[in-house]
């Protein structure tokens, strides 16, 4: 048998034999048949010189500059000087898996590590970083790797008898005792200076027991007991009484309504339940962050902070409603530190959101990144370390 293997060079060689003893017209499709394998292996050497230069590439790469932002329990700073944290650890995986060398540039602020990637002042962005349309005009993204989402944090809402004592002496109930003492005590040393001579046996006494007297009958007067035990009985006493008798329905309305604002300004205080609420809350958000661009986009008005934590703080304290931030980051924050334990993360979230690696618009390494970053994610291994950090 004989082997009909025909290599490339024999296909030329019958194809260039057809110009020779053969019509015009065979010429002609000869001449075709030599174009189109031209044509084909011309295609295929670029194809494979394309490769090749794109494997150089990757294979080839300088060391990385990437920028690196602490937001615990994804960026975490170490005791010792190192970084770890969910974000460093899928990051060095993907190094590794790749044969990256890189090295950090600390920022402290989101913006700030954003405005670096832009410039191209580094390669990589590494933090708890949201996907944004904003964020996307100027630098580029990897695929997402975590999903979560805003969320809002406000004072746990406690309704018990030591809450309703709290409100008793709150400065607000004080407050309006302390001014509806003043004004007893203004109107019975005023009794008792026009009583005192014409009417001893009521009034009488020193000026402690007459003042005394004078408190006594103010107070029974307001609040229409009138036990009768005491009385003015000069023409000036019995005017301020009656003065008084219609000033009291005033007083007493005043100090009732006080009273009410001293029990239900607590509750105004922790009653944040969604995101309306915040239009007429203190509300804080980190500077530059998913938050903050949330919150103007909304027209919600919030005072900047340059640290979550700082927010955090603030609302422990009483001195804000609430604040706005990544609901992950919070409940990290929250679970490790004692002070904050009357604070809530609520459960509604406000936006979804996606973390990923913020990269430079030129970086040619973008698709080897997410070829590494989608075979990671799905392996066992991330998972344990996702629920190691966040347990």
């Amino acid at each position: 048998m004989h082997n009909t293997k025909t290599s490339p060079f024999s296909c030329f060689s019958q194809a260039f034999s057809l110009f020779l003893p053969r019509s015009l017209q065979q010429r002609r499709n000869a001449l075709s048949i030599l174009t189109a394998w031209f044509l084909v292996f011309s295609c295929g050497a670029f194809a494979q010189t394309e490769a090749d230069a794109t494997t150089r590439t990757a294979e080839k790469v300088t060391t990385l500059k990437v920028g690196i932002k602490e937001a615990p329990p994804f960026v975490e700073k170490q005791a010792d000087g190192t970084w770890g944290g969910i974000g460093v650890d899928l990051w060095q995986r993907l190094a590794k898996d790749l044969g990256y060398s890189y090295e950090w540039q600390p920022y402290t602020e989101v913006a700030e590590l954003v405005t670096a990637l832009a410039d191209g002042k580094v390669d990589v962005g590494v933090a708890a970083l949201t996907m944004t349309p904003e964020r996307e005009n100027s630098i580029n993204f990897s695929h997402a790797f975590y999903s979560t989402g805003l969320a809002i944090a406000s004072t746990k809402s406690e309704q018990s008898f030591w809450t309703a004592i709290k409100q008793l002496v709150s400065p607000q109930f004080m407050q309006a005792v302390f001014v509806l003492f003043v004004l007893l005590l203004g109107v019975g040393v005023l009794v008792w200076f026009v009583e005192r001579r014409r009417n001893t046996e009521q009034f009488g006494g020193n000026a402690a027991e007459g003042i005394g007297s004078g408190l006594w009958w103010s107070a029974v007067t307001m609040t229409t007991v009138g036990y009768g035990d005491k009385a003015p009985v000069t023409a000036t006493g019995r005017f301020i009484a009656l003065v008084w008798m219609f000033a009291s329905i005033i007083t007493v309305s005043s100090f009732t309504a006080a009273i009410a604002s001293a029990f239900t300004v607590n509750q105004l205080n922790t009653g944040i339940r969604n995101l309306g609420d915040l239009q007429e809350s203190k509300t804080m958000a980190v500077r530059g962050s998913a938050a903050a661009e949330f919150l103007s986009l909304r027209g919600i008005n919030y005072n900047e902070i340059a640290d979550v934590r700082e927010g955090l703080a603030a609302v422990a304290e009483g001195k804000v409603d609430a604040v706005v931030h990544d609901a992950p980051l919070m409940h990290y924050y929250i679970s490790r530190d004692e002070s904050l334990q009357n604070i809530e993360v609520l459960g509604d979230l406000l936006e979804p959101q996606q973390y990923a690696f913020g990269l430079r618009n030129d970086l040619p390494q973008l698709e080897f990144i997410n070829r590494s970053l989608l075979k990671t994610i799905r392996s066992a291994q991330w998972q344990a370390s996702v629920e190691r950090f966040l347990e």
